[in-house]
């Protein structure tokens, strides 16, 4: 079931509907979500010198918004501990499969890290037995396969509606999904 309809029977239709099925609304839930992607990363480079950036820690943050009637979204606020308890069933299994998402990209970067260095480490090993030669060049290559990026067969599922929007591992306008201007960059 789309996300946005998940949300929807959760929480209640909203006192104005749109069709999202409709063109209209198709282009709408386009227009929101890349909105939403925005108001996300801005928040994330504010925050992120209070962050540990290591794919084995993770936060799970509660965003607020707000909709007005011409469709700009306003951000309301960020909460670190948010309430995780369903009213009901459409809540509870919103905030199952949120936490299934979250667990699922946490568990992937993992794997696919360890899967790198434990290749990594039996061909050096393989190569030059317990010795390394050209330390340097090993810690070079070393540091290039523990970044955080998912092997393929780790991926998460794209049922879950999760979009990568931040990849540390890309510089410029690309590290933000292209959808930051290049003048946001400069602060």
């Amino acid at each position: 079931m789309n996300f946005f309809f998940r949300i929807q029977e959760a929480y209640g239709k909203p006192r104005r509907t749109l069709d999202l099925q409709s063109h209209t609304g198709r282009a709408a839930k386009k227009m929101l979500r890349k909105e939403f992607m925005k108001v996300k990363i801005h928040l994330l480079r504010m925050g992120q010198s209070g962050f540990i950036k290591k794919s084995s820690v993770f936060e799970l943050f509660g965003l607020d918004y707000i909709m007005d009637e011409n469709l700009n979204l306003w951000f309301i606020e960020a909460n670190t501990m948010p309430a995780l308890h369903g009213k009901t069933r459409a809540h509870k299994d919103l905030f199952i499969e949120i936490l299934g998402g979250m667990f699922e990209i946490v568990s992937g970067l993992l794997r696919s890290r360890a899967k790198r260095i434990i290749s990594y480490v039996n061909n050096l090993t393989g190569e030059y037995g317990i010795d390394v030669v050209d330390i340097e060049k090993r810690r070079e290559e070393f540091n290039e396969i523990s970044k955080n990026y998912f092997e393929d067969e780790f991926l998460p599922k794209s049922s879950y509606g999760f979009y990568k929007i931040v990849d540390e591992n890309l510089d410029g306008v690309e590290r933000y999904s292209g959808l930051l201007a290049e003048e946001c960059l400069a602060f």
